[in-house]
């Protein structure tokens, strides 16, 4: 879970800098983390997995400076997930994605 927080700081430092690649790539994350159960898409655990990533918030420090643009970008995947589910190749594609980060599968199947 470390890997998974600090990897996560740092997409967050660079989308609240204004890094829109970073905010692509964050975006990306959050709907495969939200919307899949593995590399296949399940929407039905998508509530669930986004009040796991929102509960996790206050528990870690790293996420203070970044609290609200955390739970914004939650919840804009949840109601992108619900609009439209991934696809089988975008769920794969966003784990590909965690593993660039440096984010273990196991971290991942915490939330999903």
């Amino acid at each position: 879970m470390a890997q998974f927080r600090s990897a996560e700081s740092a997409l967050l430092k660079k989308v609240s800098s204004g890094d829109t690649g970073a905010r692509g790539t964050y975006k990306a994350l959050l709907r495969g983390i939200i919307g899949c159960s593995g590399a296949q898409p399940d929407v039905e655990l998508a509530d669930g997995s986004a009040m796991a990533l929102t509960s996790t918030s206050p528990q870690y420090p790293e996420y203070d400076p970044f609290l609200d643009l955390r739970n914004t970008m939650i919840q804009e995947a949840l109601e992108s997930v619900e609009a439209s589910p991934p696809s089988p190749k975008e769920c794969a594609d966003s784990f590909a994605v965690s593993r660039q980060l440096g984010i273990p599968d196991a971290a991942l199947a915490v939330y999903g």
